[in-house]
């Protein structure tokens, strides 16, 4: 089963596996981790998928729309 992050239509990352998008999805839609901690991440991110924005995303797996969700900016104080 294959899973891929996708944003505006582009496919971001893909895994062949269940587990890793999951995971990324969760940490880019603030799930997972939150504020400093969120922003550090998505600086992370942004540098390495260069494609990738703020703005809503999709978790895919086997050609099926799974979750959506948003990448938000934060402010932190």
């Amino acid at each position: 089963m294959a899973q891929t992050i996708n944003q505006n239509g582009n496919v971001i990352m893909s895994s062949p596996e269940n587990i890793s998008c999951s995971i990324v999805f969760g940490n880019l839609t603030g799930k997972n981790i939150t504020g400093k901690e969120y922003n550090n991440y998505l600086k992370m991110m942004f540098n390495g998928f260069p494609q990738l924005t703020y703005g809503n995303i999709e978790l895919w797996e086997n050609n099926m729309c799974k979750l959506k969700g948003k990448i938000e900016k934060v402010t932190i104080s």
